[in-house]
């Protein structure tokens, strides 16, 4: 009896069978593989999270070996108006002639103390210091200041010390044009030493007087004096003994100022 054979061709051969049944398991199992991985473990995200760590290194590199000056004349916003040459005596602005003295209690530290300087001050000065008609004295005292540094204390006492070389309008106007909120470290020792060097002033001699403990005994004396006469907030003024508490409209100052000056050139001569 002859036996029936499968005509070659017709059906693949068991190893074959075999063979192309692994391959197509191994096919799924890689499939399987590509779907459960996460899409950041991807070699693009890989590659590309990498550069981006080596670039925040270079960076923080940099910036260490480099860093930026903390005082130089970039870090401080200058004042948009100057005060006139031979207007200034010490912490007074204007003649000393003037029938109208205009006194300013003020914190470095307080915003709308800073908003009177940079958005009213200059107005006074050309309307009525310029003329002739008003003086300003400023006096800098200090209840906003919190804690150890005492920034409000220490403030005014840079302003104090740039008074003894005759610069006190000067160092008073880059405090006022550069406040960044209260007890936040705006005006540390660094950023205060910085004003010095910014509007010229010997190192030496300011450096000696901030240090000085007397300089900071007569601040918090002249804030004991100012609340002993009933000034408790800043900015309050006293135009001709007159009280003007908190910042008014200018035009309100201003009729103020030209009432007390009427009332003085109207005065029966003794």
């Amino acid at each position: 009896m002859t036996a029936h054979r499968q005509p070659a061709g017709t059906h693949p051969r068991r190893r074959e069978r075999r063979r192309i049944e692994r391959e197509n398991q191994a096919g799924r199992r890689r499939e399987r593989t590509v779907e459960r991985r996460s899409p950041w473990l991807s070699p693009f995200v890989l590659v590309s999270a990498g550069a981006i760590v080596v670039a925040v290194a270079l960076i923080v590199l940099i910036n260490t070996a480099n860093p930026a000056a903390p005082n130089s004349s970039a870090a401080f916003v200058a004042p948009s108006h100057g005060i006139p040459a031979g207007l200034t005596k010490g912490q007074a602005l204007g003649s000393t002639t003037a029938p109208v003295v205009l006194e300013v209690y003020s914190d470095f530290q307080c915003p709308v103390c800073g908003r009177f300087v940079r958005e009213q001050l200059p107005r006074v000065i050309d309307d009525f210091v310029i003329p002739g008609i008003i003086r300003v004295v400023d006096h800098p005292i200090a209840i906003l200041g919190q804690g150890t540094p005492n920034e409000s204390i220490d403030s005014a006492v840079g302003a104090v010390c740039a008074a003894r070389q005759e610069r006190y309008w000067d160092y008073h106007g880059l405090l006022m044009w550069n406040q960044h909120g209260e007890n936040r470290g705006a005006f540390g020792p660094g950023t205060l030493a910085g004003m010095a060097d910014e509007i010229g002033l010997s190192r030496t001699a300011w450096d000696a007087c901030a240090n000085d403990p007397a300089v900071s005994a007569d601040v918090r004396d002249q804030t004991a004096r100012a609340a002993a006469a009933g000034i408790s907030q800043t900015p309050t003024f006293v135009l001709n003994g007159r009280r003007i508490v908190g910042l008014y409209p200018y035009a309100e100052l201003a009729a103020a100022i030209r009432s007390a000056a009427g009332a003085i050139s109207s005065s029966p001569a003794d």
